[in-house]
């Protein structure tokens, strides 16, 4: 454990360093040649995503992360169809108008497929984990103070001791009623780890709607 994270360090460094020197190409070329300058904001981009998945891996929770590595990749290539003469790159620089929008839907529908798939693993190893109902009091509703969302905090018991579970996820639908009871399900070997169904529901969704979406811009784009 100590070598992987003494070696997860040593990269974490190495990246910070690769993104100071970004940051300093584009401060460099930001007058003399704006072209780099882009691709220096992709490459900054792109290792941003690549610092956080490293030192936080890569769950349901945080793959919002995996948007900054694409989005790197695209300014880069889109920037180096400026700057170098590769026929490749030539293509890509002639169909810019059309690759681009392509690039960034094909990413959405990965995006809401990983959400969705990711979601349904996520439900399954749950289920299998939290197999006891208790029934927990809504205690709390933290809100955010700029918008209208909110983080229910409940109070249950499990063999005679209390437990305390902020839900990690905030959202802006009807909120449970405070000191109001509702069942959950919660790990006998773990009870601090916690399963609400509803909230894995709505990952399902979002990632539905956005792989449709997508699909069907990518069609009328295609046609």
């Amino acid at each position: 454990m100590k070598e992987t994270s003494g070696l997860k360090k040593i990269i974490s460094i190495l990246i910070v360093i690769v993104m100071i020197l970004a940051i300093a190409g584009m401060v460099c070329f930001a007058q003399t040649s704006p072209s780099v300058c882009v691709f220096f904001v992709g490459a900054f981009f792109f290792f941003i995503g690549v610092l956080g998945i490293i030192n936080n891996g890569l769950t349901l929770k945080n793959s919002p992360l995996l948007i900054f590595p694409f989005a790197g990749i695209i300014i880069m290539f889109s920037a180096a169809s400026f700057i170098w003469d590769f026929p490749i790159l030539e293509k890509i620089r002639e169909n810019m108008e059309l690759i681009v929008p392509i690039v960034v839907l094909v990413i959405l529908f990965c995006f809401g497929a990983g959400l969705f798939i990711g979601t349904i693993i996520f439900r399954k190893r749950k289920k299998e984990k939290c197999t006891y109902a208790v029934q927990a009091q809504c205690i709390d509703l933290r809100k955010d103070p700029e918008e209208s969302l909110y983080s229910p905090v409940y109070k249950y018991y499990y063999n005679g001791r209390e437990y305390i579970y902020e839900s990690r996820t905030s959202s802006n639908a009807k909120p449970p009623e405070l000191n109001g009871y509702r069942e959950i399900k919660i790990n006998p070997e773990n009870p601090d780890e916690v399963w609400i169904t509803n909230y894995s529901i709505v990952f399902s969704f979002v990632g539905i709607m956005l792989m449709v979406i997508s699909s069907y811009i990518l069609y009328s784009l295609l046609k």
